[in-house]
C-alpha cells in the first residue's frame, strides 16, 4: 500500500522557529566519513548501559582510576571492566595512561563529560 501525500497548496503555515534553525544548523554542518565513522563508534560505546555506567563513574571521579578500583565499585570482574574500557577508549572516549603497573582511566575531555551531562539532563525530561 502507497500513500502518496500532496501537500495542500491552499495552507499558508508558518514554519516552525526550531525547525528554521536546525535547517540552518544542517546546512552548515559537513562531515566526511572519517568524522561519521568516528561518532558512529561513540554512539555504539555509549549504547551499552554498562559501558555507560563506567564512563558515568569516570565523571565523578576526581582522580584517574585504575580498573581493579572500577571493578571493585562496580562490582564486576577484572577482566569484563578492562574489556570494557578498552572499547570506551577504542570509540575515543576514555584516555588511558600508565602508571607502574597500573593504567589509570579518565574521561578523554571536557567535550565527553559535556556529552555525558546532556545526555543525562535530556533523559530527566523524557
Amino acid at each position: 500500500m502507497t500513500i502518496n501525500h500532496q501537500p495542500d497548496s491552499s495552507l499558508d503555515l508558518p514554519e516552525c522557529e526550531t525547525h528554521q534553525a536546525s535547517q540552518t544548523l544542517a546546512e552548515n554542518v559537513e562531515l566526511n566519513q572519517v568524522q561519521l565513522d568516528a561518532i558512529t563508534t561513540m554512539l555504539k560505546a555509549l549504547a551499552d548501559s554498562n559501558r555507560l555506567q563506567l564512563l558515568l563513574l569516570l565523571q565523578q571521579c576526581d582522580s584517574p582510576l585504575c580498573v581493579s578500583e572500577i571493578a571493585t565499585q562496580t562490582g564486576d570482574k577484572i577482566t569484563t571492566v578492562s574489556n570494557r574500557l578498552k572499547q570506551l577508549h577504542d570509540a575515543g572516549l576514555v584516555n588511558k595512561r600508565r602508571d607502574g603497573q597500573h593504567i589509570l582511566y579518565t574521561l578523554q575531555d571536557a567535550h565527553v563529560e559535556a556529552l555525558l551531562s546532556n545526555l543525562i539532563a535530556h533523559a530527566s525530561h523524557v
